[in-house]
């Protein structure tokens, strides 16, 4: 029997058949966590070629028996489609896709396709990579030194305090220091004064772009939103004569924030108030987002989304 590589596989053909290894095998829930919804497979033919393949939750019951990492086979009648999702595993933008008409079948291990394969970035490449989410490349070295990660609230992940510092050394000896700028780690270019942002802020243009801004706390409230039905947070931030109200908006605060607000619970209202005492004049780079134009005031929230000091 002929088989195809899978760099010869073209968009849309059903009808092809490859002999791969199945690298990995993985599955996504549904929202019950019960319930499987997809099964994601990273294979591998004889040529060292990779590729994503996807059993979608209609034809779960059917393959998931039958499919086992590690193992080679034979696939059948399946869909190749474009793939160009974030943090895929193989550079491939193509994946193998099972239909009701997919055969498989099993065949006997052979040593022509590796049970291992990997793609290691030099670390002096590792730049390259920052803030792509498009493909999840591979790294090995020694750590030589690491600093601290802390949380300012742990319930809170949009609010975080990172110091992180790690040190590397790649097989080639090559040493790497991950101590990016904010601005590069984040993958942020655009840095604004305050008086930029609220010139930002007005410019209907600018929807959902960030902006990277070094500013000190004046104050913080919390108040309910009727317009959004939920509480939220403000943080009035200046520096010198410029100020800007930031916005404040998880799923997780609004359940804080009602704990607090009704007073049900003592120690979560005592607690949560000290901390948000504790940013008044604190100073602080933000990360923030225009987001939700206002037609009444022509201008955009200023969206927090990550703080750092």
């Amino acid at each position: 029997m002929e088989f195809r590589s899978l760099s010869q596989l073209n968009l849309h053909e059903d009808n092809a058949a490859v002999r791969v290894r199945i690298l990995q095998l993985w599955r996504t829930m549904k929202p019950d966590g019960v319930q499987i919804h997809q099964l994601h497979m990273l294979l591998l033919d004889n040529e060292g070629t990779e590729m994503q393949g996807l059993v979608s939750s209609v034809n779960v019951p059917e393959f998931q028996p039958i499919l086992q990492a590690g193992r080679i086979y034979v696939f059948r009648n399946f869909v190749v489609r474009s793939y160009h999702g974030h943090y895929r595993v193989s550079p491939s933008t193509r994946r193998i896709c099972f239909s009701d008409d997919t055969l498989v079948e099993e065949v006997a291990n052979a040593h022509d396709i590796p049970t291992y394969n990997f793609r290691f970035l030099a670390a002096a490449d590792l730049p390259q990579a920052v803030h792509n989410h498009a493909y999840m490349s591979d790294i090995i070295g020694e750590v030589v030194a690491a600093g601290p990660e802390q949380a300012l609230f742990e319930d809170v992940a949009v609010l975080r305090r990172k110091t992180v510092d790690l040190r590397l050394i790649d097989i080639e000896n090559a040493l790497l220091a991950i101590d990016y700028t904010l601005e590069e780690a984040l993958g942020v270019s655009i840095i604004s004064s305050i008086s930029e942002l609220n010139m930002y802020k007005t410019d209907i243009n600018n929807q959902g772009i960030y902006f990277i801004v070094d500013a000190q706390v004046k104050d913080v409230n919390i108040f309910w939103s009727p317009s959004r039905l939920k509480f939220m947070v403000q943080l009035n931030i200046h520096k010198g004569s410029d100020e800007v109200v930031v916005m404040f908006m998880t799923s997780k605060f609004r359940w804080i924030a009602s704990r607090i607000i009704e007073g049900t619970d003592r120690e979560w209202t005592q607690n949560f108030s000290i901390l948000l005492e504790s940013l008044r004049g604190q100073s602080f780079k933000l990360m923030v987002e225009l987001g939700g134009f206002n037609q009444l005031t022509n201008e955009f929230d200023v969206v927090l989304r990550k703080l750092f000091w």
